[in-house]
């Protein structure tokens, strides 16, 4: 079998921004490497979807019913108050 993934190699992080990795990793109980990959992840990926992906990583036991609720009635609103 092929493997599909390849290595990245990231020069000169910023202490902070290492910094905020590292937290954000020991919060979620992850490593470092795990959580700066799932950061790209969510990164690399269009707006809208990027936000229901990190919906679903901030509130991972709601039902996904939920989220999506959650999701249209913010863009909903957010519509709304553009449309004002």
């Amino acid at each position: 079998m092929i493997s599909t993934m390849a290595d990245l190699l990231i020069r000169n992080v910023p202490a902070q921004t290492l910094a905020a990795i590292k937290e954000r990793a020991k919060r979620r109980g992850l490593s470092v490497q795990a959580e700066a990959l799932a950061t790209l992840e969510r990164g690399a990926q269009p707006t809208g979807i990027g936000l229901v992906a990190w919906l679903k990583t901030v509130r991972p036991k709601a039902p996904a019913s939920e989220i999506d609720a959650a999701v249209e009635a913010a863009t909903a609103a957010i519509r709304a108050d553009h449309e004002r």
